[in-house]
């Protein structure tokens, strides 16, 4: 068997090297290009809308614009002055911030244009050449193309403006009115924080008839201004868990008063997410979350006309909506409700209330002393209303005396007979001889013995179980018996030896199918090996 094993590897072995030596001569291998050397970046959101150059060759200005319908952080973006070489000769940053979507930021020298949002960077600090360029890029971000400025008859002492041209980089030419103003806008930085935040959310209304006007007939959100100063609201929108659900907000809270939006963005109610979902405030331009007004509301289900509010221990709960009030929060034993038409909350005619329990309307009581109750009877102070006077509670003198073996229990008012512990066990029968008393049942059981000289022998065949205490059959033919054999060889039949065989042919095939699937690669590592050696020599 060890002799075949020996025979079967020389031969997989020599199948091995023969189907490599085979193909040992291929062709290059074919390359594809990388997919990232085919992305196209985007094009740049800022250019350089307008510049001047004075009589001596320096830079006087440069105005940049976004001109992209989305907001733009600056952070990163800079102005190089780079020569024929693409060596970088001078670099001007743009001011930190947002610059809005069609707004213009001015750098300037300090001389030609002035004001309080023009940023300066020095006057004369590099003369231009002719060959020079003018390239806006962002440093931080390699996804967009570099903004080229590219002059036409450039003459120094003019205004160039960006114009349009069939050239992939703009073309730069020079304005008619050179005394044309400039338009330079404020950098945008969004609210550091907002002081206020939701405190009732009301995601399914109740139906309303189409006479109705209350705000409880439609979804809202209520904030309150629990600070001492007026809150304004033009820097901040609401959002309602949808991206297109931005809804621009205005107005001014004053302190300690309420204010309910119910309106988006095109006039129309207010509709929210009844299946629970997200509502919070962030700056008009969305670039900055406020994370203290954001606040989840649950599933609503089939709660009509009931509101997630903030109670006054801070906790979120159910709630009767009150738009222009304190928040009323259900109590925790009644706001369990069951999904069904008796959840909708109603409103009940003057000089009555809802009842929560019952979700119906009664009188509102009057808060004044109530009246007395007739004769015989006393006010129950958990219903407040008036019931019999129980005589069994007044007095034992109205009672039955109790008979002179047993007293009166206070709890039940009633009579049972004394017991005393020396009664009790007189009253007992004794035990019989061998026998104990048991204290948790008061009852007669045999004495158990430890000792094995009232255990009886175990019959014939028998042996007592060590753990039981009781006779079982004395088991034969264990385990120990079988392994005293030792293990014989088992000599190979016929069949063994031809399976030897077919998995020898197998294997062989096998090989010889994967030497020439892979004839190309295994001889181009052979070639490469022996170009290695070739020139080691």
């Amino acid at each position: 068997m060890k002799n075949f094993a020996i025979w079967l590897s020389t031969i997989i072995g020599f199948a091995l090297i023969v189907s490599v030596i085979a193909f040992c001569k291929v062709g290059a291998i074919n390359t594809i290009p990388s997919p990232s050397n085919n992305i196209s970046k985007l094009t740049s959101p800022l250019a350089v809308s307008e510049l001047k150059i004075t009589e001596d060759g320096f830079l006087a200005f440069m105005q940049v614009c976004n001109n992209e319908k989305s907001i733009v952080n600056l952070n990163g973006w800079v102005i190089n002055i780079e020569s024929n070489t693409n060596s970088v000769i001078h670099e001007y940053t743009l001011p930190n911030g947002w610059l809005e979507s069609g707004k213009c930021i001015v750098l300037s020298d300090g001389e030609s244009v002035k004001g309080e949002v023009v940023k300066n960077f020095g006057r004369d600090i590099y003369k231009l050449n002719p060959d020079d360029k003018i390239i806006l890029f962002n440093k931080n971000d390699n996804y967009y193309n570099k903004e080229v400025v590219s002059f036409i008859n450039l003459q120094f002492g003019f205004r160039y403006r960006k114009s349009t041209s069939k050239n992939k980089d703009p073309v730069y030419t020079k304005i008619k009115n050179q005394e044309e103003d400039l338009v330079a806008d404020e950098v945008y930085f969004p609210l550091d924080k907002f002081e206020l935040s939701p405190i009732e959310v009301l995601s399914r209304a109740k139906d309303c008839s189409p006479l109705q006007n209350e705000i409880e007939c439609g979804d809202y959100i209520k904030f309150y201004n629990n600070t001492n100063n007026p809150i304004d609201f033009s820097g901040v929108r609401l959002r309602t868990g949808k991206k297109s659900a931005a809804i621009p907000l205005g107005g001014i809270i004053n302190p300690h008063e309420y204010v309910v939006f119910n309106i988006d963005s095109n006039g129309d109610n207010l509709e929210l997410i009844n299946s629970g979902s997200f509502v919070w405030l962030e700056d008009v331009n969305g670039v900055k979350i406020y994370e203290n007004t954001l606040i989840e509301y649950p599933d609503n289900g089939s709660r009509k006309g009931i509101s997630w509010a903030l109670g006054a221990d801070g906790r979120w709960n159910w709630a009767t909506p009150n738009p222009y009030g304190e928040n009323k929060i259900i109590p925790p034993q009644e706001n369990n409700l069951k999904p069904d038409s008796s959840n909708i909350i109603k409103s009940c005619p003057p000089g009555q209330e809802l009842n929560l329990l019952t979700n119906r309307c009664r009188k509102i009581q009057d808060k004044s002393e109530p009246d007395s109750c007739p004769a015989g009877q006393e006010r129950n102070p958990d219903t407040g209303r008036c019931r019999k006077i129980n005589l069994s509670t007044n007095s034992n003198k109205e009672l039955k005396p109790c008979a002179p073996d047993e007293y009166r229990h206070p709890e039940t008012n009633r009579c049972r007979k004394l017991v005393s512990a020396t009664s009790a066990t007189k009253s007992l029968t004794p035990c019989k001889p061998g026998e104990e008393r048991n204290p948790i049942t008061n009852r007669c059981r045999k004495i158990a013995s430890s000792t094995s000289k009232d255990v009886k022998p175990c019959p014939a065949g028998q042996e007592r179980n060590p753990l039981t205490n009781r006779c079982r059959k004395i088991q034969t033919g264990s385990l120990g018996d079988k392994n005293k054999f030792a293990v014989e060889d088992v000599a190979a039949s016929k069949d063994t030896i031809a399976t030897w065989w077919a998995v020898g042919g197998i294997g062989i095939s096998a090989l010889g199918y994967a030497g020439w699937e892979w004839r190309r690669e295994i001889g181009e590592i052979l070639y490469k090996i022996k170009n290695i050696i070739s020139g080691g020599k």
